[in-house]
């Protein structure tokens, strides 16, 4: 039977650590793809899994990591949302395909709840694939669906972003940085504040219009609401 390399987190007296296997390619089942895995990205979630930070139940030996890209290889029965040969995204939340976040998606949450991207091959329910535009590199997908999706949720889904609309970014993860990006599209005021001057000045250089070092200025509240005249929402 052909192999693949894959990366698993076992636990051993009670620490956590990736271990890399061979292991069967898996086949696809009713409603799944086979993904041949070309790019992967690391997220904050990610991280704390490694970290043991308490972030949501995880299962025994999971395959880590929420975020890839790659190209569907094999379908198995009743598929329609893809094709052999699609170059496609892995949705971190796999059945999460519109419409308001709801705790049962929790239960399908790649990388933490069901096998993740770390491997060779990836099979995933069919709701997970989002096809790729051909001017998106794998690498470049690889790093959307967590952070990318995340901002742009938190930008429109309870109200779309309207222009000339203020937009407060947080910080210089991956997130705000989207954030920031997705913002100056829909043609908002961008204000930010970091940690650094150095930061601040990618937060510049990405198009924030002024950013408030909360090193330099503990009360940065006060110094974002000036820039504001005053407006808290």
């Amino acid at each position: 039977m052909e192999q693949m390399k894959a990366v698993r987190l076992t636990t051993r007296d009670g620490k956590r650590s990736p271990e890399l296997r061979h292991e069967p390619i898996p086949k696809p089942d009713r409603h799944q793809v086979l993904i041949r895995v070309h790019a992967t990205s690391l997220n904050f979630r990610d991280q704390a899994l490694l970290s043991h930070q308490p972030i949501v139940a995880t299962s025994k030996d999971i395959v880590p990591l929420s975020d890839g890209a790659g190209e569907v290889v094999a379908i198995g029965e009743d598929v329609s949302r893809a094709k052999v040969g699609d170059r496609v995204a892995a949705n971190c939340f796999v059945h999460w395909i519109s419409g308001p976040f709801v705790p049962e998606y929790q239960t399908a949450s790649l990388g933490l709840s069901t096998d993740g991207m770390l491997t060779e091959y990836a099979v995933l329910h069919e709701n997970a694939v989002v096809h790729l535009p051909a001017s998106i590199s794998y690498i470049e997908a690889a790093a959307l669906p967590c952070a990318a999706g995340a901002a742009w949720s938190s930008l429109n889904l309870a109200s779309p972003l309207q222009p000339g609309q203020t937009v407060l970014i947080q910080g210089t993860g991956g997130v705000a940085l989207f954030a920031l990006q997705i913002a100056k599209m829909f043609g908002a005021r961008v204000l930010a504040i970091t940690s650094s001057d150095e930061k601040a000045a990618k937060l510049k250089e990405l198009g924030a219009e002024a950013v408030v070092n909360y090193n330099t200025f503990p009360d940065w509240d006060r110094e974002i609401l000036a820039l504001t005249d005053g407006l808290r929402c």
